[in-house]
């Protein structure tokens, strides 16, 4: 998600980082640097926009393995 007047980060250069990471671009018009200065407050959009980026990376993420428990170590055996 970025602006079209983000200070911080030109249009140009969000749109190359998303085509680096393979994501889509969501432009918000004159929204500037969105962060939690920017006035948008709540922001159901974002909350939105969060909620369908969560399910689209739901299905990409392999689950981890299986954790398989360690071997426990035998104590060693005193000899005489």
């Amino acid at each position: 998600v970025t602006s079209d007047n983000d200070p911080y980060c030109r249009l140009e250069r969000a749109r190359a980082f998303a085509e680096h990471w393979g994501s889509r671009v969501v432009v918000i018009p004159g929204a500037g640097h969105i962060n939690a200065d920017s006035g948008l407050e709540d922001w159901p959009q974002g909350l939105k926009l969060f909620g369908a980026l969560r399910r689209r990376a739901s299905w990409r993420v392999s689950p981890p393995p299986e954790r398989i428990a360690p071997i426990p170590e035998r104590p060693l055996s005193h000899q005489a």
